[in-house]
């Protein structure tokens, strides 16, 4: 039965590869619902600043076997941005754009790796106030790559609001 049904995967995959040999399609990070963002409870009397730092790109194009996904990483760094503010905010943090305390933001590189599943992999960095930038990376797997980047990106803000230097800084601001 784990045959037939192994089998039966790689046909249908084949047949959506085959499809759509020079399809393009745009990975539209505005468009993902990040439904799973948890931030910590935070007291904290100073503003925050969350701003965004750009990689200056237009757009950029991954190649798949099934066409290609056009992305941008500033797009993804602007989202980033705005979910964290918007974390914050529903967490009675006052963010606002003129203070000293800041957390940037900058995405150098979003790409998807297709195995038997689609990995999509987020390379991050975040600098707290006036310190060094900090890369990290975020990743998930699903059958869609559209899923599986929405859920990396969304991995990305839990993991930068619930780390601990994180959290710290905004206690401490």
């Amino acid at each position: 039965m784990k045959k037939i049904m192994r089998l039966f995967i790689i046909i249908i995959s084949h047949i959506v590869i085959l499809s759509c040999i020079s399809c393009t399609t745009y990975l539209n990070p505005y468009n993902f619902d990040m439904k799973g963002i948890h931030a910590p409870f935070l007291q904290t009397s100073k503003p925050i600043s969350v701003r965004a730092r750009l990689v200056g790109t237009s757009v950029r194009e991954l190649p798949l076997p099934s066409g290609a996904v056009i992305v941008n990483e500033d797009d993804f760094t602007k989202v980033l941005v705005d979910k964290i503010t918007e974390s914050l905010k529903n967490k009675a943090v006052t963010v606002t754009h003129d203070t000293d305390g800041t957390i940037e933001i900058q995405v150098d590189r979003v790409s998807i790796e297709p195995t038997a599943t689609m990995n999509c992999v987020i390379d991050y960095k975040r600098r707290l106030g006036n310190g060094e930038f900090y890369g990290f990376q975020s990743r998930s797997e699903n059958w869609n790559f559209v899923t599986a980047c929405d859920n990396a990106l969304e991995k990305a803000v839990n993991d930068i609001l619930n780390e601990q230097t994180t959290i710290e800084y905004l206690k401490g601001n």
